[in-house]
Protein backbone atom coordinates (compact mmCIF):
# COMPACT_ATOMS: atom_id res chain seq x y z
CA UNK A 1 0.00 0.00 0.00
CA UNK A 2 1.37 3.46 -0.75
CA UNK A 3 1.38 5.82 2.26
CA UNK A 4 1.74 9.59 2.63
CA UNK A 5 2.87 9.73 5.95
CA UNK A 6 6.81 10.32 7.14
CA UNK A 7 8.77 7.61 8.24
CA UNK A 8 8.52 9.66 11.44
CA UNK A 9 5.46 10.18 12.07
CA UNK A 10 4.74 6.37 10.90
CA UNK A 11 7.38 4.99 13.97
CA UNK A 12 5.40 7.21 16.43
CA UNK A 13 2.06 5.46 15.58
CA UNK A 14 3.33 2.59 15.18
CA UNK A 15 5.08 2.88 19.10
CA UNK A 16 1.92 4.12 20.79
CA UNK A 17 -0.21 1.56 19.09
CA UNK A 18 1.87 -1.37 20.74
CA UNK A 19 1.76 0.87 24.22
CA UNK A 20 -1.70 1.06 23.76
CA UNK A 21 -2.50 -2.90 23.13
CA UNK A 22 0.02 -3.14 26.07
CA UNK A 23 -2.31 -1.18 28.06
CA UNK A 24 -5.82 -2.97 26.81
CA UNK A 25 -4.37 -5.89 28.32
CA UNK A 26 -3.32 -4.39 31.67
CA UNK A 27 -6.69 -2.89 32.06
CA UNK A 28 -8.45 -6.14 31.37
CA UNK A 29 -10.12 -7.11 34.80
CA UNK A 30 -9.45 -3.58 36.37
CA UNK A 31 -12.57 -1.93 34.60
CA UNK A 32 -15.62 -3.61 33.24
CA UNK A 33 -18.75 -3.02 30.78
CA UNK A 34 -21.58 -4.39 31.38
CA UNK A 35 -24.24 -4.12 28.30
CA UNK A 36 -27.30 -5.23 28.62
CA UNK A 37 -28.29 -6.52 24.95
CA UNK A 38 -32.62 -5.17 25.64
CA UNK A 39 -31.42 -1.60 26.62
CA UNK A 40 -29.18 -1.06 24.23
CA UNK A 41 -30.57 1.01 21.56
CA UNK A 42 -29.65 0.13 18.19
CA UNK A 43 -29.83 3.40 16.82
CA UNK A 44 -27.32 5.33 18.86
CA UNK A 45 -23.51 4.42 19.51
CA UNK A 46 -23.12 2.38 22.44
CA UNK A 47 -20.24 5.20 23.72
CA UNK A 48 -23.39 7.58 24.17
CA UNK A 49 -25.28 5.26 25.91
CA UNK A 50 -23.40 4.33 29.02
CA UNK A 51 -21.72 6.22 31.88
CA UNK A 52 -19.02 7.87 32.44
CA UNK A 53 -17.20 5.77 35.05
CA UNK A 54 -16.16 2.37 32.70
CA UNK A 55 -12.93 4.78 32.35
CA UNK A 56 -11.91 5.31 36.10
CA UNK A 57 -10.15 8.28 35.99
CA UNK A 58 -6.94 7.00 37.93
CA UNK A 59 -6.68 4.56 34.99
CA UNK A 60 -6.89 6.74 32.67
CA UNK A 61 -4.69 9.33 34.50
CA UNK A 62 -1.82 6.03 34.56
CA UNK A 63 -2.28 5.92 30.68
CA UNK A 64 -1.79 9.16 29.67
CA UNK A 65 1.20 8.47 31.73
CA UNK A 66 2.26 5.93 29.68
CA UNK A 67 1.77 7.26 26.59
CA UNK A 68 3.23 10.64 27.09
CA UNK A 69 6.52 8.36 27.85
CA UNK A 70 6.54 6.98 24.50
CA UNK A 71 6.07 10.60 22.60
CA UNK A 72 8.37 11.73 25.25
CA UNK A 73 11.09 9.56 23.74
CA UNK A 74 10.35 9.59 20.08
CA UNK A 75 9.70 13.79 20.43
CA UNK A 76 12.01 15.07 23.17
CA UNK A 77 10.97 18.38 22.02
CA UNK A 78 7.99 18.30 23.69
CA UNK A 79 9.07 17.11 27.44
CA UNK A 80 8.14 20.21 29.00
CA UNK A 81 4.94 20.83 27.53
CA UNK A 82 4.07 16.59 28.26
CA UNK A 83 4.92 17.46 31.86
CA UNK A 84 2.94 20.00 32.28
CA UNK A 85 -0.41 18.66 31.03
CA UNK A 86 0.22 15.54 33.29
CA UNK A 87 1.05 17.89 36.62
CA UNK A 88 -2.52 19.30 35.36
CA UNK A 89 -4.38 15.74 35.10
CA UNK A 90 -6.12 15.71 37.92
CA UNK A 91 -8.99 13.11 38.48
CA UNK A 92 -11.30 16.30 37.80
CA UNK A 93 -9.37 16.89 34.87
CA UNK A 94 -9.40 13.43 33.72
CA UNK A 95 -12.95 13.09 33.51
CA UNK A 96 -13.09 16.22 31.56
CA UNK A 97 -10.54 14.83 29.04
CA UNK A 98 -12.77 11.71 28.67
CA UNK A 99 -16.18 13.68 28.14
CA UNK A 100 -14.84 15.89 25.48
CA UNK A 101 -12.81 13.19 23.91
CA UNK A 102 -16.05 11.60 23.79
CA UNK A 103 -17.84 14.29 21.83
CA UNK A 104 -14.75 15.80 20.02
CA UNK A 105 -14.24 18.99 21.42
CA UNK A 106 -11.33 20.57 20.11
CA UNK A 107 -13.07 24.08 21.48
CA UNK A 108 -12.27 22.68 25.00
CA UNK A 109 -8.84 21.83 24.37
CA UNK A 110 -8.08 25.04 22.91
CA UNK A 111 -9.32 26.91 25.80
CA UNK A 112 -7.49 24.49 28.23
CA UNK A 113 -3.92 24.24 26.00
CA UNK A 114 -4.51 28.51 26.42
CA UNK A 115 -4.94 28.61 30.31
CA UNK A 116 -1.66 25.81 30.78
CA UNK A 117 0.74 26.76 28.18
CA UNK A 118 0.02 23.80 25.79
CA UNK A 119 0.18 23.62 22.31
CA UNK A 120 -3.89 22.45 21.62
CA UNK A 121 -3.23 20.06 19.34
CA UNK A 122 -1.05 18.11 22.01
CA UNK A 123 -3.66 18.75 24.54
CA UNK A 124 -6.10 16.61 22.10
CA UNK A 125 -3.70 14.16 20.86
CA UNK A 126 -2.65 13.20 24.68
CA UNK A 127 -6.32 13.09 25.89
CA UNK A 128 -7.28 10.94 22.71
CA UNK A 129 -4.55 8.64 22.87
CA UNK A 130 -5.29 7.99 26.57
CA UNK A 131 -8.52 7.08 25.93
CA UNK A 132 -8.12 4.31 22.93
CA UNK A 133 -7.56 1.42 25.20
CA UNK A 134 -10.67 1.79 26.64
CA UNK A 135 -12.56 2.06 23.58
CA UNK A 136 -10.70 -1.13 22.62
CA UNK A 137 -12.32 -3.08 25.60
CA UNK A 138 -15.63 -1.30 24.67
CA UNK A 139 -15.54 -2.77 21.55
CA UNK A 140 -14.21 -6.48 22.77
CA UNK A 141 -17.27 -6.00 25.09
CA UNK A 142 -20.24 -5.44 22.78
CA UNK A 143 -18.88 -7.25 19.39
CA UNK A 144 -22.04 -9.74 19.34
CA UNK A 145 -24.09 -6.66 19.32
CA UNK A 146 -22.65 -4.19 16.51
CA UNK A 147 -24.06 -6.01 13.43
CA UNK A 148 -27.64 -5.41 14.98
CA UNK A 149 -27.10 -1.56 14.72
CA UNK A 150 -29.05 0.63 12.61
CA UNK A 151 -26.89 3.14 12.55
CA UNK A 152 -25.46 5.36 9.27
CA UNK A 153 -22.36 7.05 8.83
CA UNK A 154 -21.06 6.29 12.16
CA UNK A 155 -19.11 3.37 14.34
CA UNK A 156 -21.94 1.68 16.40
CA UNK A 157 -19.13 1.74 18.78
CA UNK A 158 -17.71 4.74 19.42
CA UNK A 159 -19.33 7.01 16.93
CA UNK A 160 -16.16 7.22 14.80
CA UNK A 161 -16.89 8.65 11.59
CA UNK A 162 -16.58 5.51 9.05
CA UNK A 163 -14.05 5.68 6.32
CA UNK A 164 -12.84 1.64 6.36
CA UNK A 165 -13.95 -1.87 5.32
CA UNK A 166 -12.53 -5.11 4.48
CA UNK A 167 -13.10 -6.74 1.75
CA UNK A 168 -13.19 -10.55 1.45
CA UNK A 169 -13.15 -12.79 -1.60
CA UNK A 170 -16.80 -12.98 -2.08
CA UNK A 171 -16.99 -9.00 -1.89
CA UNK A 172 -18.52 -8.84 0.93
CA UNK A 173 -17.74 -5.61 3.83
CA UNK A 174 -16.34 -5.93 7.22
CA UNK A 175 -16.21 -2.38 8.24
CA UNK A 176 -13.38 -1.72 10.46
CA UNK A 177 -13.47 1.15 12.92
CA UNK A 178 -10.02 2.45 13.60
CA UNK A 179 -10.41 4.50 16.90
CA UNK A 180 -12.25 1.52 18.98
CA UNK A 181 -11.05 -1.16 16.61
CA UNK A 182 -15.13 -2.17 16.58
CA UNK A 183 -15.57 -4.90 13.36
CA UNK A 184 -19.05 -4.82 12.12
CA UNK A 185 -21.29 -6.24 8.90
CA UNK A 186 -24.43 -4.47 7.41
CA UNK A 187 -27.44 -7.21 6.57
CA UNK A 188 -27.83 -6.16 3.20
CA UNK A 189 -25.48 -4.43 1.00
CA UNK A 190 -26.40 -0.42 1.47
CA UNK A 191 -24.12 2.65 1.01
CA UNK A 192 -22.58 2.68 5.39
CA UNK A 193 -23.48 6.63 5.20
CA UNK A 194 -26.90 6.86 4.03
CA UNK A 195 -28.70 3.37 3.50
CA UNK A 196 -28.57 3.91 -0.69
CA UNK A 197 -28.80 0.56 -1.83
CA UNK A 198 -29.26 0.50 -6.12
CA UNK A 199 -26.01 -1.01 -6.90
CA UNK A 200 -25.67 1.67 -10.22
CA UNK A 201 -25.05 4.79 -7.24
CA UNK A 202 -22.57 2.59 -5.55
CA UNK A 203 -19.36 2.78 -7.48
CA UNK A 204 -16.15 2.37 -6.90
CA UNK A 205 -13.96 5.29 -7.99
CA UNK A 206 -11.84 5.73 -11.59
CA UNK A 207 -8.44 6.45 -9.61
CA UNK A 208 -5.59 4.13 -9.62
CA UNK A 209 -5.05 3.03 -6.03
CA UNK A 210 -3.40 -0.36 -6.84
CA UNK A 211 -4.81 -3.92 -6.51
CA UNK A 212 -5.60 -4.43 -2.48
CA UNK A 213 -7.67 -0.96 -2.61
CA UNK A 214 -10.38 0.59 -3.97
CA UNK A 215 -12.50 3.81 -3.08
CA UNK A 216 -16.33 2.95 -2.43
CA UNK A 217 -18.26 6.31 -3.60
CA UNK A 218 -21.78 7.02 -3.15
CA UNK A 219 -23.14 8.97 -5.65
CA UNK A 220 -26.36 9.98 -3.53
CA UNK A 221 -24.82 11.51 -0.54
CA UNK A 222 -21.46 11.89 -1.90
CA UNK A 223 -19.84 10.12 0.83
CA UNK A 224 -17.04 7.25 0.64
CA UNK A 225 -15.54 4.21 1.82
CA UNK A 226 -12.01 3.05 1.90
CA UNK A 227 -11.81 -0.86 0.81
CA UNK A 228 -8.94 -2.92 1.82
CA UNK A 229 -8.84 -6.27 -0.01
CA UNK A 230 -7.14 -9.13 1.91
CA UNK A 231 -8.07 -12.14 3.15
CA UNK A 232 -8.20 -11.60 6.98
CA UNK A 233 -8.22 -8.02 8.63
CA UNK A 234 -8.30 -8.47 12.19
CA UNK A 235 -9.83 -5.32 14.08
CA UNK A 236 -6.75 -4.62 15.68
CA UNK A 237 -5.20 -4.00 12.60
CA UNK A 238 -7.86 -0.94 11.42
CA UNK A 239 -5.92 1.75 12.85
CA UNK A 240 -2.86 0.52 10.62
CA UNK A 241 -4.95 0.08 7.95
CA UNK A 242 -5.93 3.32 7.75
CA UNK A 243 -2.54 5.11 8.56
CA UNK A 244 -1.65 3.53 5.23
CA UNK A 245 -4.41 4.56 3.28
CA UNK A 246 -4.82 8.11 4.32
CA UNK A 247 -3.78 8.63 0.33
CA UNK A 248 -7.31 6.91 -0.58
CA UNK A 249 -8.57 10.07 1.98
CA UNK A 250 -6.67 12.90 0.10
CA UNK A 251 -8.13 11.02 -3.44
CA UNK A 252 -11.75 10.75 -2.57
CA UNK A 253 -11.65 14.44 -0.85
CA UNK A 254 -10.17 15.91 -3.92
CA UNK A 255 -12.57 14.27 -6.18
CA UNK A 256 -15.35 15.88 -3.78
CA UNK A 257 -16.48 13.35 -1.70
CA UNK A 258 -16.81 13.20 1.64
CA UNK A 259 -15.72 15.86 4.58
CA UNK A 260 -11.93 17.10 4.63
CA UNK A 261 -10.73 15.31 7.70
CA UNK A 262 -7.67 16.84 9.53
CA UNK A 263 -4.78 14.56 10.26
Amino acid sequence: MKSVVTNEYKELQESMIDRQQELKTWLKGKTNVHLSSPLIDRKKPIVKQISLAWVPAELYIESAGSLSAVLKRKRPDLAKQLDTLLDQLDADTALSFIEESLTYSQRFFRQWASEHNVSPWLAEFIAEQSLRPFLYLLADGSKNLLDSFELQGLCPCCAEPVRLAALDSDGEKTFLCPRCEAAWKLEAPACIHCGENRSEQLVSLDVETGDETEIEVCQTCSQYVKLIRISEAPAENAVRYDLETLHLDYTAQDAGYGEKLEF
